[in-house]
């Protein structure tokens, strides 16, 4: 039995409510931030109120129906809709063929537009393309190498990037995506991440899949340098028997960050994907996976619920 909580879980948890609280038009809990984080702890009792405050909201509310993001976070998604507009026809006009993913797809399934929280773009290609699109992307744009840091030194290298290229665009690759950036400061940058699909042999069964991605997952683990990772992932595609050039069982590449990350839940089959079909999204249309319900649904559970 826990007496006490965490003050910052417990201002996390009030700012969490007051967010639905605002999207059931009632108004906020009142929130003194230095009050709460000078205590350090609140007690359970405090807490669990809050919490089922919380949990009855999200009950109550039908996500779907969220209002849109206001303010300066909605300026910001409106100037990532110009961003992602000017980059997916980029690389339509090359011959490529991306879709929404992600948050993205999610957003444009659930709210036809973005996720009243999010703040970047999520876009994907599969197979081969994914290499072919960073090479494009290298030659079009800024270049940085990231191939020598760790992702404890992200941060340092894109602030570093964005002050020495302000609201220019730049190009860089890690073990989880390829990154799109311009920005004025760390703090205040567009960003899009393409994400890399693979197709696998037919024969292959879920329960030996799972094995081979916590194989991938050891063998990249003890490599905090990205340049060992990628090579650990390059190896596997040029190697392995697992990654086919066609077949009707795809999931994440090897450079996907949520290769290794997110549950598995299931393959996802050649038809969920191609033909792309197009989606409405802030009221433009943009290329997606022939069934963006089914598709999304493999990357997050119960799309329709709020949460937590």
């Amino acid at each position: 039995f826990t007496i006490f909580k965490k003050s910052s879980k417990y201002l996390d948890l009030l700012k969490k409510t007051n967010y639905l609280l605002w999207q059931a038009n009632k108004k906020p809990i009142k929130i003194n931030e230095e009050q709460i984080l000078r205590r350090k702890v609140v007690s359970a009792i405090k807490y669990n109120k809050i919490e089922n405050k919380f949990n009855k909201l999200r009950k109550k509310l039908d996500v779907k129906k969220f209002k849109p993001a206001k303010g300066k976070l909605r300026e910001f998604q409106l100037l990532l809709l110009d961003y992602m507009e000017e980059i997916i026809s980029l690389l339509q006009e090359e011959g490529f063929s991306v879709f929404l993913d992600g948050g993205t797809l999610l957003g444009a399934v659930r709210h036809g537009g973005f996720i009243p929280w999010d703040d970047d773009i999520d876009i994907a290609v599969l197979g081969e393309d994914y290499e072919k699109v960073f090479e494009f992307l290298k030659s079009k744009f800024i270049y940085v190498d990231a191939s020598e840091i760790t992702y404890n030194e992200f941060f340092f290298l894109v602030d570093k990037t964005i002050k020495l290229h302000p609201n220019q665009l730049f190009v860089l690759k890690t073990p989880d995506s390829i990154h799109i950036m311009k920005g004025e400061s760390y703090e205040k940058y567009l960003k899009i991440d393409i994400f890399p699909y693979d197709y696998y042999d037919d024969n292959l069964t879920e329960d030996a899949f799972d094995n081979y991605r916590n194989k991938i997952k050891m063998q990249t683990i003890c490599n905090p340098v990205w340049r060992d990772i990628i090579n650990v992932q390059k190896a596997e595609i040029e190697e392995n028997k697992v990654i086919v050039k066609k077949s009707n069982k795809i999931w994440y590449g090897l450079g996907n960050w949520a290769f290794t990350r997110f549950p598995f839940l299931g393959f996802r089959n050649e038809d969920d994907i191609l033909p792309l079909s197009i989606i409405k999204f802030e009221g433009k249309y943009f290329p997606a996976p022939a069934k963006p319900e089914s598709h999304i649904s493999k990357t997050y559970k119960n799309i329709f619920s709020i949460p937590q």
